[in-house]
């Protein structure tokens, strides 16, 4: 899993490996507890959202499992929330119509527009 959430002052990447750093987050996609997992990043995310005006997340997700999926969609859904200006990109893999669907239909959940990325 590869997310980059930027703004003119931070990025924050989240991969397969894990740093407290509050400027570069990083987790693993496939977890099976992923309330527990994530609650770092969405504690977080709250924090930053307060103060944040323009945001790019770029998810280019190669896998993800269910558990993860709800994760994603509660960060989209404060992500929508926020005061913030925000665009999504949703990078899938070209042949991977699966992947496609899954950002579309996290899209339509939240209500979102978001750009998609073959790549």
């Amino acid at each position: 899993m590869k997310l980059r959430l930027t703004d003119e002052l931070t990025q924050i990447s989240i991969q397969r490996v894990r740093t407290e750093d509050h400027t570069k987050r990083q987790f693993e996609s496939i977890v099976e507890d992923a309330v527990t997992y994530f609650k770092p990043f969405h504690e977080w995310l709250d924090e930053y959202l307060k103060t944040a005006k323009n945001i790019t997340v770029e998810l280019d997700l190669p896998y993800f499992n269910s558990p993860t999926a709800k994760q994603l969609l509660k960060f989209l859904m404060k992500l929508d929330e926020s005061d913030a200006r925000v665009h999504v990109v949703w990078i899938y893999p070209k042949n991977n119509d699966i992947l496609l669907e899954r950002g579309q239909e996290l899209a339509v959940m939240v209500d979102m527009d978001m750009e998609f990325r073959p790549k």
